[in-house]
């Protein structure tokens, strides 16, 4: 849960940058930063309390699930830049 608090604070600025901002391509990268960070942050936040709410092996799936996701997220957050580099 100690990561969610720069994932909202990346959601923020770049939903604050998208008012500025009139390039469709800025824009399309402003939209899927805060659709990335948004999730990242849901993710950190539901894994930490489903750890503070289970016990036992519960925690460890939680934990591994958390894990994934967590992964998943920044895999498909690079894949996004490494597309829009070429």
């Amino acid at each position: 849960m100690q990561g969610a608090d720069f994932d909202i604070y990346q959601s923020h600025k770049a939903s604050t940058d998208l008012k500025t901002v009139t390039d469709p391509d800025v824009r399309q990268d402003l939209q899927t930063s805060i659709a990335v960070s948004s999730l990242s942050a849901s993710i950190s936040i539901a894994i930490g309390l489903a750890v503070l709410a289970l016990a036992g092996k519960m925690v460890l799936v939680s934990s591994a699930i958390g894990i994934v996701l967590g992964v998943l997220t920044v895999v498909v957050g690079e894949m996004y830049l490494s597309v829009r580099q070429i």
